[in-house]
């Protein structure tokens, strides 16, 4: 803009950062002023606030330097309150690889290096290990005996363990087994998305077991 108008019209840039970073404050303010709450959510109920930060390494596409600044100071400042836990997920073959800003000499600091923790593809210990705790919190036992009453689900495959329902003790290892077979997907999320899948097959089909018949019917050989 030009002449005497144009230059009263436009704040000088200075000033437009300024009004810029007071807007992209003013919501995260009151966001830090709820966490720093979090001692008193800890006193209260004997339990402290735990945020999960998944597929972190998309920060990686950031390339504009306000935007990282941001996210730097947002991370730095989150690392500081008390009583809050915090896990960062990334996706990386190598740590060198891992995202810029979450090897920030500040935000290294804050988290230390000892809790840096590279997970390797699953084997199948931990396969097992792992669907093995799924099913003891996803399973109501009080709903499983009742439906193993009712719909006499020892009668239904000779390998039936109300330990691997719904799975059966067949099935159980052959699905653990599978899930390992390509260290790319043996990981966590591959595993649960699958077994979704499977579960959801099964319930379509009115099968109240997953046994190995039913995984090879899916394509699980």
């Amino acid at each position: 803009a030009t002449g005497e108008r144009g230059r009263s019209a436009l704040k000088p840039s200075s000033e437009r950062l300024k009004a810029s970073r007071r807007r992209f404050l003013r919501p995260h303010a009151r966001c830090y002023g709820r966490l720093t709450k979090s001692p008193e959510i800890q006193v209260e109920t004997g339990k402290e606030l735990l945020f999960l930060v998944d597929e972190f390494e998309n920060v990686e596409r950031i390339t504009n330097k306000t935007a990282f600044a941001r996210w730097n100071e947002s991370l730095r400042s989150l690392l500081d309150v008390n009583h809050i836990g915090l896990v960062i997920t990334v996706g990386s073959e190598r740590f060198q690889d891992v995202p810029r800003l979450i090897i920030q000499s500040d935000i290294v600091r804050r988290i230390q290096r000892d809790n840096y923790v590279q997970m390797d593809a699953f084997k199948l210990p931990d396969a097992q290990s792992f669907v093995s705790g799924i099913l003891q919190q996803w399973i109501d036992p009080a709903k499983r005996a009742a439906l193993e009453s009712s719909a006499n689900l020892p009668s239904l495959a000779a390998d039936y363990d109300p330990a691997y329902f719904p799975f059966t003790k067949g099935g159980f290892e052959k699905y653990c087994e599978f899930a390992v077979v390509d260290p790319r997907t043996a990981k966590p999320s591959e595993i649960i998305s699958r077994l979704d899948k499977i579960a959801a097959e099964a319930y379509f089909k009115d099968r109240h077991l997953i046994t190995k018949e039913h995984l090879t019917d899916v394509g699980i050989a």
